[in-house]
C-alpha cells in the first residue's frame, strides 16, 4: 500500500479500500464487527481468571478533512475492577483493539472519571487517555467523553464513549448487545 492512511479490507474474496466506501458502509461493516469483537475481548479477558465489570465503545474521527464523515467505532472491557468505597477510586484493567491497559479511577456521584495507560507499548502510544462521564440511570450505564494528548498522528485525540455495567453473568449477552447496538 502506498498511502499509510489507507485501510484494505478482504470482503467476499475482494480487495476493497475503506476510502472507496461509503459512510453507510463503512458503519455497517463496524456494526457488524463490533459485537464478535467484544465478545472475543471478554473471552480471552476471561480465561485469563478475569471477572468482567462493563462493556463499552468509544468512538473516534479521522482528522484528515477527507475522511471526516468516518467514525471509527471500538469496543473495550474493563474487568477486575477493585473499588475503594471510602475513597470512591478505583483500578481495573481495560482491554480493547489496541491493547490491554491500566485504568485509574473515580466514582462521584452519578459521575465517573478515569485515566488509562497502555500496558503493551506494542501500539506506539505511551500517553494517558482521560475519560469523564455520567450515569442516569445509578451507575448502571455511563456516557461521556475522552481525551488524550495527540502528539501528532490522523485522528482526532479526542471523541465519545459508552460503557454498561455487566451486572449478571447471565445477563452478559445481553449488556453486550445493547451496548453494540448503543442502546444505552
Amino acid at each position: 500500500m502506498d498511502d499509510m492512511n489507507s485501510y484494505l479490507f478482504a470482503i467476499a474474496g475482494r480487495e476493497i479500500r475503506l476510502e472507496d466506501l461509503s459512510r453507510q458502509q463503512v458503519t455497517e461493516i463496524a456494526k457488524t464487527l463490533e459485537e464478535p469483537h467484544l465478545l472475543g475481548m471478554a473471552q480471552y479477558q476471561k480465561r485469563l481468571g478475569y471477572s468482567i465489570d462493563f462493556v463499552g465503545r468509544f468512538m473516534q474521527t479521522p482528522i484528515s478533512p477527507a475522511n471526516s464523515s468516518l467514525v471509527y467505532t471500538l469496543p473495550f472491557a474493563i474487568s477486575n475492577m477493585s473499588h475503594n468505597e471510602s475513597t470512591e477510586t478505583f483500578t481495573a484493567v481495560s482491554l480493547d483493539g489496541m491493547g490491554q491497559g491500566k485504568l485509574d479511577g473515580r466514582f462521584n456521584g452519578n459521575n465517573i472519571s478515569f485515566s488509562k495507560q497502555y500496558i503493551s507499548e506494542f501500539i506506539g502510544f505511551d500517553g494517558i487517555i482521560k475519560y469523564s462521564g455520567s450515569s442516569q440511570d445509578s451507575g448502571r450505564t455511563y456516557r461521556g467523553t475522552w481525551s488524550f494528548d495527540s502528539r501528532g498522528g490522523n485522528l482526532n485525540p479526542f471523541g465519545d464513549f459508552s460503557m454498561a455495567r455487566v451486572q449478571d453473568e447471565a445477563l452478559f449477552f445481553d449488556t453486550l448487545q445493547r451496548v453494540c447496538r448503543d442502546e444505552l
